[in-house]
């Protein structure tokens, strides 16, 4: 009887890890048409305060710019904001900048103690140009402007699981090939939220 307990317990882990993976991010076969490798248009967006942000701005003399979309109601975002907030001081003194990006109209962006601009999307026209389709979809843009990484931070938490650490780490891979001038492994991926 032991044998079929032992049994028993190691295919509901097989089972389970099989599940988990199941939920993880999908990598998207073509990247070019969620718009990686082109040029990002410039945009114009408000802060918290009410100043409109450009890229232009955001990303002056930067080696990339992070976008970040988020929304107050949404749990998986909230699960990201501390990941990204360390991020972002990790990957500052390398010469990348960060921004949220709140893509809800009738959310009321929270700044409170962030280190970098939060904008808010309101008219969804940033969204719209980036393709971004969950409000934890993240972006990285080159120093050149151009979309090198969309989608997922990472594939630790997802609708319906949260995994104790991250397997596959989107964001950094992608930030660390950016900032080595090597090309990006996984360009696209679906983001949870």
């Amino acid at each position: 009887m032991r044998l079929v307990g032992w049994i028993a317990l190691l295919f509901a882990a097989g089972v389970a890890a099989q599940d988990s993976k199941k939920q993880a991010p999908k990598k998207l076969a073509v990247p070019a048409e969620w718009g990686v490798g082109a040029a990002v248009a410039e945009f114009s967006c408000p802060d918290t305060a009410g100043k409109n942000r450009t890229l232009g701005e955001l990303a002056s003399d930067r080696k990339a710019l992070v976008l970040a979309f988020t929304a107050v109601d949404c749990p998986v975002a909230k699960l990201y904001r501390p990941k990204l907030e360390r991020l972002e001081k990790d990957y500052r003194k390398r010469g990348v900048a960060f921004a949220y990006v709140y893509a809800l109209a009738a959310d009321k962006p929270d700044a409170a103690g962030v280190e970098f601009p939060v904008l808010h999307d309101k008219s969804g026209a940033l969204g719209k140009q980036l393709k971004a389709t969950r409000t934890t979809d993240v972006f990285v843009i080159d120093g050149a402007k151009v979309l090198r990484y969309r989608g997922a931070v990472d594939d630790q938490y997802g609708l319906g699981y949260s995994n104790e650490k991250a397997v596959e780490n989107f964001l950094v891979d992608a930030l660390e090939a950016v900032l080595k001038g090597a090309d990006v492994a996984v360009k696209a991926t679906e983001a949870p939220g």
